[in-house]
């Protein structure tokens, strides 16, 4: 066993005897020194450890044990060694000679980058550079890329280091992996852009395909996101995305970091010009939100409005000039909610049960005492499908994305519980409390039919959901689009105008077995009798879920601007599944798809045609026999038939559309993903505005090198940010032995048959799927009445449909402005219609800029009230140096909210120069007393204070002296000396202790309640907005 050597471990002393270490053991005195344990262990010792031996230096008679390997490599290479740090070097020189001497140091210092690259150097085959001995290990760079993952992503690695360099380490594999981005980008033929703005953050993201038809997709930036007056709307929208393109062609600049050594470093990052041209030039299509704001962004960023655009502060372009497509993001969502809202009904349901402040759903999901009430009936009660116990509520969540389904599901599976649940809480808590009141309502407002309506609510809320995950998914292409969206529409036509609904398994079927028991209930006045479908409930019931078909039908046409673009993508669909239709009809729509297709990508339609033809049947076969995706059997009959193809040439119009089917994409499912993992990147107490370098690397390594990556990828990641390691930092720290956790049961299944409410969901989701094949033909049908359906729509439903379709139409226009449409579908009226829109969209775009013009030119109108004498009227009060202003100016400011700006400020209209601005203290309701002495000491402030307690939004109230003295002859509450505000003289001190604010110029001036920085409407003068 090792043992630890004496305290006095001194190199010369440890050299009695020389050479002879049985000479030296017979001579020491200390008998446990550092050499007699080495004499005892050196045979295992170097049995382990090959490379260990000990010396006596000649010329210093020092004795020392030490690393043959690393002294030979630092007598060779003294330069490539010294990158280490000296304190490495001990085992190289032979100075070791105290402190615990036992097997495991060795294995540290076997383990460490030096001695690493010290075996590489001495090594037969020496392949060892410079560069490589500074950079972490291999194993390092894979410690921190396992430690990036979702699901365990820290900020220490203890396999590698500890914050900084972990930092340091992912910001070289992210820059990395950006660069290769920029290359593939760079030789894009078409890019498609994803964008969206949750919080104060905006993202931006690409998907871009080159003439090898290989797609790549990534993250353009992750910025904060702010409106200002300089800024406003659409255009800080529009600001926002060129920002963040310019921020994709400029290398990041590194984290701080202890060990970096270039200089250069430091310096600022230059834009790489040509890329952004080149981006903004291929850019062709765009998804971003539905808001009034992106919309306009879109339109000025497309061209629609005219060459009068609005001015962006600092961006280098403002317009992609080949922007043909552009998609809003959740537009399916709004197949659900608007047909609702349109419909005064089913609105009401939602209303009643799910949104308004005390529903049922939002009790169960905020108090646990209502929960654990729930719990108990949901044992008690008998239900159609078993549920899990650890159910507690219904999944309400309207911040997240198509939570309807789970929400209306849950209602209808539990319903027995729920209404359990209603009856007990008014005698629980009250007929008067706020949720015995709510519940009281909810039991007044059900009936047959709503129950009725509410199950097949769930049905289409369930059927959307599933459309929804087929749309996010990764794998979903574009040309799949049409077909899915035809299926989708197909079940729905199938359950509620044909009445599949009410046979076929599903949220209908379960809540009609609800109906068909009787149940009578009587609590606290209300009377209520719930049982007995009529054929004639479930007439108005089909008949209005019928309604709700057509208006949806209608809202896709007009939600989806590029519908009838990105819809002609399906005629590259090669799955033989979709149902087959007449040859001339299906030529016709071919012949169709492929016009608007080849006037997008501008390419003559012959020859679109004849490509086509004669490459459709190799990609087919791709398809079906080697399980390829649509892309990827078309990208295999392109290249598999370059060398062979003779005459049959794809350039001059397949292989453009095929790079524009690869990289077009009208989902926004990875910015949400993105977001999301931005979020759960943020460290516990860091704030939305901290750390958001960090957070884009983390974002990047997350969302597109881990998932995409191969292994031999990552080796080639890895080494290029070992490259860029080595032109940061100058040495690499030393770090323990990497261990890969290896889960225990790696390579086991461990999906397992779904039960409950999982099961009944799939269930139901393989029946209603299975309605567009021969079991549609099959099941019972009650068909809707074309006259009962046109009785029950209602005013806001025409409205409603008459929106969708000014819409739409208004979409075909832009569709048109932009050289998207096919010239068949061109007729005179449309061009007619398309040049008054065009010059509606310029006349709204000089409205905005007019309206932009004007609130800029305030700045200068609020500065010249001050000028002309009016003081408290002023919102800008000039100063040479606003950090330091007179007492007449910080006071009047204080008062009532005005900003203190530099001259600069003024004559740049607000874009540079120093803006301080101040809370309104008169906003707050106060009593105020201004004593003789204040008055004598301060008149001319107390003549601004006399105009500002004349405004109208000023709160203030003078108080007579005789009122407060007799307030204050007794006990004064503290609410009322917190608003009690006296202004005295230097001198005076009658209240000193008693009044809270008892206060001189120079106090007042000093406290918040009257002096008070307004930082978001601040300006520091270092940028614009900022």
């Amino acid at each position: 066993m090792e043992k630890k050597s004496e305290n006095n471990d001194d190199p010369v002393l440890l050299a009695i005897g020389g050479c002879d270490d049985s000479k030296h053991q017979s001579m020491c005195k200390l008998k446990r020194c550092a050499r007699c344990i080495w004499n005892s262990h050196k045979d295992r010792w170097k049995e382990k450890c090959p490379w260990l031996d000990a010396r006596v230096n000649a010329t210093t008679h020092k004795w020392g044990l030490g690393c043959k390997t690393c002294s030979n490599a630092y007598e060779t290479a003294p330069d490539r060694m010294r990158v280490f740090h000296a304190s490495k070097h001990h085992f190289a020189r032979f100075e070791v000679c105290g402190g615990d001497l036992r097997l495991q140091r060795f294995a540290k210092h076997a383990s460490s980058p030096a001695h690493e690259y010290a075996v590489g150097l001495t090594s037969p085959d020496n392949n060892m550079s410079e560069e490589s001995a500074t950079a972490p290990p291999v194993e390092q760079w894979m410690a921190v890329l396992d430690h990036t993952k979702p699901e365990g992503c820290t900020t220490e690695v203890s396999d590698a280091g500890r914050r900084a360099k972990v930092a340091m380490m992912r910001y070289c594999l992210c820059e990395s992996a950006r660069v290769q981005q920029r290359e593939k980008v760079g030789r894009a033929e078409t890019i498609s852009l994803q964008q969206d703005v949750r919080g104060n953050r905006f993202l931006l993201r690409f998907k871009a395909c080159g003439k090898d038809l290989n797609v790549t997709s990534g993250t353009v930036a992750l910025r904060k996101f702010a409106m200002t007056p300089e800024i406003p709307g659409a255009q800080a929208l529009t600001h926002a995305t060129f920002k963040a393109i310019e921020q994709f062609c400029t290398p990041a600049l590194p984290p701080a970091y202890g060990q970096k050594r270039s200089p250069q470093s430091d310096s600022a990052p230059k834009t790489d010009k040509d890329l952004y041209d080149r981006i903004l030039e291929k850019v062709e299509c765009i998804a971003a939100d539905a808001a009034s704001d992106e919309q306009c962004a879109l339109r000025e960023i497309a061209g629609l409005g005219g060459t009068q655009l609005l001015r962006l502060p600092g961006a280098l372009a403002s317009s992609f000039p080949n922007l043909k497509a552009w998609a809003w993001q959740h537009w399916v969502d709004r197949l659900l909610s608007r047909p609702f809202h349109a419909d005064e009904v089913l609105q009401g349901i939602m209303t009643e049960l799910v949104e308004k402040p005390s529903s049922i759903a939002r009790l169960l999901s905020n108090s646990t005492h209502i929960q654990s009430l729930f719990d108990d009936f949901k044992k008690k009660c008998r239900q159609p499908i078993k549920v899990s116990q650890h159910l507690h509520d219904l999944a309400f969540a309207p911040q997240r994305y198509a939570s309807e389904a789970k929400t209306l599901s849950r209602l209808v599976l539990l319903w027995d519980s729920v209404l359990a649940v209603l009856t007990a809480v008014p005698t629980w808590r009250g007929p008067r409390s706020t949720e015995g009141s709510a519940c009281l309502d909810t039991l007044r407002f059900l009936s047959e039919e709503r129950l009725l309506l509410l199950g097949m609510m769930a049905d289409a809320a369930l059927q959307l959901s599933q459309l929804v995950h087929t749309f996010d998914s990764e794998s979903f292409e574009e040309c799949e689009l049409s077909k899915e969206l035809d299926h989708y529409r197909e079940i729905v036509r199938k359950l509620f105008v044909e009445g599949m609904c009410l046979s076929v398994p599903g949220c209908t079927k379960v809540m009609m077995s609800f109906l068909e028991e009787l149940r009578c209930i009587n609590v606290s006045g209300v009377s209520l009798r719930l049982g007995g479908l009529t054929e004639a409930v479930k007439k108005s019931c089909l008949n209005r879920m019928a309604c709700y078909v057509c208006v949806m039908e209608k809202v896709l046409e007009a939600e989806f601007p590029s519908w009838e673009l990105m819809s002609a993508w399906s005629v590259f669909s090669l799955d033989s599944a979709k149902k087959r239709q007449p040859e001339a009809i299906l030529t016709s729509q071919r012949k169709l798809c492929l016009q608007k297709l080849a006037q997008a990508a501008k390419v003559d339609e012959q020859s679109l045609e004849w490509e086509f033809a004669h490459f459709e049947p190799i990609a087919s076969k791709f398809f079906h026999q080697e399980r390829l995706s649509t892309f990827a059997a078309w990208r295999k009959a392109i290249t598999s038939t370059a060398k062979s193809r003779g005459s049959h040439s794809c350039e001059a119009a397949l292989l453009p559309c095929l790079w524009r089917l690869g990289a077009w994409s009208s989902s926004s499912c990875d910015v949400e993903r993105g977001f999301g993992k931005a979020q759960a990147a943020k460290q516990i107490g860091q704030s939305q505005d901290e750390h958001l370098a960090k957070e884009q690397t983390v974002l990047i390594l997350q969302q597109d090198v881990l998932p995409h990556y191969s292994s031999e990828d990552v080796k080639g990641l890895v080494f290029d940010a070992m490259k860029l390691w080595n032109s940061l930092c100058g040495k690499a720290r030393q770090s323990g032995q990497t261990k890969r956790s290896q889960r225990w049961d790696a390579g086991l299944p461990r999906k397992q048959l779904k039960d409950g409410e999982a099961g009944f969901l799939q269930a139901r989701s393989l029946v209603a799927s299975s309605l567009s094949g021969p079991l549609g033909e099959v099941a019972p049908k009650v068909v809707a009445s074309p006259a009962d359906m046109g009785n029950l729509f209602t005013e806001k439903q025409m409205k409603e449909l008459a929106f969708c379709d000014s819409k739409a139409r208004k979409a075909k226009l832009e569709s048109m402005l932009m050289g998207a449409m096919a010239p068949s579908e061109i007729t005179p009226a449309m061009l007619e219609l398309a040049g008054e829109y065009a010059e509606k969209l310029r006349k709204n775009q000089r409205e905005r800029l007019r309206d932009q013009t004007k609130e800029k030119d305030q700045i200068v109108k609020s500065a010249a009230a001050w000028l002309a004498g009016s003081l408290a009227e002023a919102t800008l009060i000039a100063a040479r140096d606003p950090s330091r202003p007179s007492q007449e100016q910080l006071f009047v400011a204080s008062l009532t909210g005005a900003s203190i700006v530099s001259l600069e400020f003024l004559h740049s209209k607000g874009e540079k120069g120093v803006a301080c601005a101040y809370k309104a203290a008169v906003r707050t309701k106060r009593f105020l007393y201004v004593t003789a002495s204040f008055m004598q000491q301060h008149l001319c402030l107390c003549r601004h204070l006399a105009a500002v307690m004349n405004l109208v939004h000023c709160k203030w109230e003078m108080k007579a002296l005789q009122d407060l003295r007799q307030e204050m002859s007794g006990p004064l509450p503290i609410n009322k000396n917190r608003q009690i505000l006296v202004l005295r003289g230097d001198e005076e001190n009658e209240w000193v202790g008693t009044l809270k604010h008892y206060l001189t110029l120079e106090q007042a001036l000093q406290d918040p309640i009257i002096s008070s920085v307004d930082p978001c409407r601040s300006r520091t003068g270092i940028a614009p907005s900022f």
